[in-house]
């Protein structure tokens, strides 16, 4: 919910025109409890909620709407070999009957 709401744009004063020049966008993990070993659990939750963010419009800020989306998402990596951490309680159907 935390990397969802981010807003990337928020406290600088940025006019539309500039706005319209980026392209692109990047989230990082910082922390010291990071390994190759947790790595991907970590990160792909929440870069699949940076990217949601950063391809959407602006008003697009709602978690309770995000979270089926962000689930899904979750669960389609799952099915393909990345080890992503659940986004909140409950399974993937498709990878566990």
């Amino acid at each position: 919910q935390e990397m969802y709401e981010n807003f990337i744009f928020a406290n600088m004063t940025v006019t539309l025109a500039e706005k319209k020049l980026v392209i692109g966008g990047e989230a990082a993990l910082w922390s010291s409890y990071s390994d190759r070993t947790n790595w991907d659990p970590q990160v792909w939750p929440r870069n699949s909620a940076v990217a949601e963010r950063l391809w959407s419009s602006q008003d697009v800020t709602d978690t309770t709407t995000a979270e089926p989306r962000l689930v899904y998402h979750r669960c389609r990596m799952v099915s393909r070999g990345i080890n992503a951490s659940p986004i909140t309680t409950g399974y993937c159907p498709r990878v566990f009957p």
